[in-house]
């Protein structure tokens, strides 16, 4: 039994014990713990983290960044190529341009800016920066992915994936409430009716 490749943060060590307890299974005692569920925990906490947050782009995740052209300019289409951060999950918006002015392909956007302010989901994001409904489905997801591992029980996972399902559809109603978007990045088949 090894312990914990990182000392866990108080909020990850509560993420993996809602994790646990959705799984059935005792808790860790500290951040300190060792053993089969610690690992198992650690393993998989950030494949769960990233998975919830691709599932919708959290307003608790959110980073902005200023991006600087990479020297290399695409070959067609476009004259600006951009890197695209290494803790980024979604791109939610780039300040000036609609979607239709910018491409994202694989590790680049592509754009014809000299510069670009982008806002996007980070999984870089701290465990005690996530909402409480974030944690929730990070948890759920997490029990998902170490079940197995650690109760082989299949009945468990189809469980989990219902529960996970149901705290999702509340989390995004909350989560809309705590920020209103413009129109302006969003597709516009309302203003249709206008």
């Amino acid at each position: 039994m090894a312990i914990l490749a990182q000392p866990t943060t108080k909020g990850k060590l509560r993420i993996f014990n809602l994790a646990l307890g959705y799984a059935g299974i005792m808790p860790l005692v500290s951040e300190l713990d060792e053993g089969t569920k610690a690992d198992a925990c650690t393993q998989f906490y950030p494949e769960a983290l990233e998975s919830v947050l691709d599932d919708h782009d959290w307003n608790c995740a959110v980073v902005r960044k200023s991006l600087a052209k990479e020297e290399e300019t695409p070959e067609y289409g476009y004259s600006f190529r951009f890197k695209r951060p290494k803790d980024c999950v979604l791109i939610r918006s780039i300040e000036g341009l609609s979607k239709g002015e910018y491409q994202v392909e694989g590790d680049f956007i592509l754009c014809d800016q000299e510069s670009i302010n982008i806002s996007f989901t980070s999984k870089a994001i701290k465990a005690e920066v996530l909402s409480q409904h974030v944690r929730d489905l990070v948890a759920i997801k997490l029990a998902f992915y170490i079940s197995p591992i650690l109760k082989a029980n299949v009945k468990d996972s189809v469980i989990l994936d219902q529960l996970y399902d149901k705290y999702f559809m509340k989390a995004r109603i909350i989560d809309g409430k705590e920020s209103v978007r413009t129109a302006k990045h969003e597709d516009s088949w309302v203003e249709q009716f206008n």
